[in-house]
């Protein structure tokens, strides 16, 4: 497994790497490349991943605890029980990812697009989904307790008051 700890990364391509357990606690992914790589199991808690493309990334299992992916492109990524507790992904583009079983406490979602997500079984206890289109997402079994939706655009197409 790679220790990539603090390490500035930014707008390198590491598309399709294999990632699988490294450690990226710190790391600095400023717009990086990421799309199809093997993140799964990996540590990038405190990561910034500002503007980064993840776009079908495997981050299965992954922690992301307090990471910065504000404008990151999370289409088709595989997030499944992944640990992004208080991360922020304002903004981000999470449109059909996997984030089945994921912990999204206290996470900032706001504007966010989690269009045709699917969030069954995640938590998002506390998390900021203002302005969030959730549009045709699953949301079975998700537990929304204390989630703040004001105006947020609901599976059905409705926005939320």
């Amino acid at each position: 497994m790679a220790n990539l700890r603090e390490a500035n990364l930014s707008m390198t391509n590491l598309s399709m790497a294999n990632l699988c357990m490294a450690n990226l606690v710190g790391a600095t992914l400023y717009e990086g490349i990421l799309s199809s790589a093997n993140l799964s199991l990996a540590n990038l808690c405190m990561t910034n991943l500002i503007g980064a493309n993840l776009q079908k990334a495997n981050l299965v299992g992954s922690t992301l605890i307090g990471a910065n992916l504000y404008k990151a492109v999370l289409t088709g990524a595989n997030l499944r029980e992944a640990d992004l507790r208080e991360a922020t992904l304002s903004i981000a583009d999470l449109s059909e990812a996997s984030l089945i079983s994921a912990n999204l406490s206290r996470s900032n979602l706001r504007d966010a697009n989690l269009s045709r997500a699917n969030l069954s079984m995640a938590n998002l206890q506390g998390a900021n989904l203002h302005r969030a289109n959730l549009k045709d997402a699953n949301l079975t079994k998700t537990d929304l307790t204390g989630t703040y939706l004001k105006e947020a655009i609901m599976p059905d197409g409705s926005v939320n008051d």
